[in-house]
């Protein structure tokens, strides 16, 4: 008898990937109780937030939106984040309640677009352009930028792309690693983006990361106080 093979990488990383996201792995189950994409999309968005704080443990999750000392007073327009990743330091959310929080922009680490479907791709692509990113979360650390680069700490994650929707906007940020796919959906039937869930995963790392550097290394100009 011949030796037993080893795994090939390429075929250890398919076998792994569902194991490292057990939250998404029904949507194969639930379509024996409905082929509605709009609910296998909405649970899937459920199921990637709860993915998400589980990944940046102990980094906090929270929607609402980042404030900072260049807001205007009483913004109406103070943009609302879908995923924020978040650190109590060097200053905590305000105004916290559940999952909602007001986060100083200093504390708030990443960010994510988490939607259920392809849907409205102009509004996601201007959610994500790097200048929108960089007025949301804290500025890079000198450190930071020797390590990591001039990454962009922002991503968005299309659930579900539903047949028929626009595939050349989405394609077009995909390539830039802005966004992600979970599944592609085709006649009902639900296929997994293996390469993008690990750049999901992978991008949740980073996240992480930048919460161990910017631990401590900033502090609040009490100076400025009188």
């Amino acid at each position: 008898m011949g030796k037993n093979k080893s795994y090939a990488p390429t075929d250890f990383l398919e076998a792994l990937a569902p194991h490292l996201i057990p939250e998404l792995r029904p949507p194969s189950e639930l379509v024996k109780f409905t082929r509605n994409t709009d609910i296998v999309g909405a649970y899937v968005e459920g199921a990637v937030r709860e993915l998400v704080k589980r990944y940046v443990a102990p980094l906090r999750v929270a929607s609402g939106g980042v404030i900072d000392q260049a807001n205007i007073p009483g913004d109406p327009s103070l943009p609302q984040i879908d995923t924020i990743i978040w650190t109590p330091s060097p200053a905590p959310g305000v105004f916290q309640v559940g999952d909602f929080a007001l986060v100083p922009r200093s504390s708030a680490l990443g960010i994510l677009e988490i939607k259920s479907s392809a849907y409205n791709p102009a509004d996601l692509d201007k959610r994500l352009s790097p200048t929108f990113v960089h007025r949301v979360t804290a500025d890079a650390l000198p450190d930071e930028r020797q390590r990591l680069g001039d990454i962009v700490a922002g991503l968005g994650v299309i659930c579900v792309r539903k047949k028929g929707q626009n595939r050349s906007r989405i394609d077009k940020m995909k390539n830039a690693s802005r966004v992600v796919v979970l599944f592609d959906e085709d006649n009902g039937q639900f296929r997994v983006r293996t390469k993008d869930i690990y750049r999901l995963v992978n991008f949740l790392a980073f996240v992480r990361l930048r919460g161990r550097l910017h631990e401590g290394e900033i502090k609040i100009n009490i100076d400025l106080l009188r």
